[in-house]
C-alpha cells in the first residue's frame, strides 16, 4: 500500500539521490563554465 513505511523509505532515497546528482551536475557545469570564462579572459589578455 502507498502508506507502507518501505514505499516511502524507497521514495525518499530515490528523491534524495536526484537532488545530490543535480547539485553534483551543477557544481560541475559551474566550475566548467568558471574554467571557460577565465580561459577566455587569459586568451583575451595575451591578444589583447
Amino acid at each position: 500500500m502507498w502508506w507502507d513505511s518501505k514505499y516511502w523509505s524507497a521514495v525518499s532515497v530515490i528523491l534524495s539521490g536526484l537532488v545530490s546528482a543535480a547539485m553534483a551536475r551543477g557544481i560541475v557545469l559551474a566550475s566548467i563554465y568558471g574554467f571557460t570564462d577565465r580561459l577566455i579572459a587569459g586568451v583575451g589578455t595575451v591578444t589583447g
